[in-house]
């Protein structure tokens, strides 16, 4: 056995929002910690706030938008991967074109979700991402 404290009681998994829509990323807060109620849902209005939010709080899983104010979320995402390689990302997003799609696959992303059918697909996704094994980068909506 090791010599860790067997009390310390163990972090609530995290979700991170990065939404630069105000009402968007608070209904999107609002939302998911009412489905994941064990879980932290953190919020970041842009790529740069986002980072800095690592350190604090390193999140399981990450909803980034596409297009954000200064860092846009493709090259949030690379930094992101770079510094966390385990963190899974879903790309949340109204864009629906295969370039975004393979911009984002090739930065790391684990889903790619859009905005049009985050009602029906975000939750299976992060439900899988979450407490799925073996799940990572193999059949999500890339």
């Amino acid at each position: 056995m090791s010599g860790a404290d067997s009390t310390q009681k163990p972090q609530k998994p995290t979700i991170l929002v990065v939404e630069d829509h105000d009402a968007l990323r608070d209904s999107l807060k609002k939302w998911l910690s009412s489905i994941f109620q064990d879980c932290s849902v953190l919020q970041a209005r842009s790529g740069e706030e986002a980072l800095d939010a690592l350190s604090d709080h390193p999140p399981d899983v990450v909803l980034m938008d596409v297009m954000l104010p200064g860092m846009n979320g493709i090259e949030t995402v690379r930094k992101i991967k770079h510094s966390l390689p385990d963190v899974s990302v879903v790309m949340l997003s109204i864009y629906e074109d295969p370039a975004y799609k393979t911009d984002a696959a090739d930065a790391g992303v684990d889903a790619y979700v859009s905005k049009r059918k985050m009602g029906t697909e975000l939750i299976p996704v992060i439900t899988k991402l979450l407490y799925g094994q073996g799940f990572r980068n193999a059949g999500l909506s890339i």
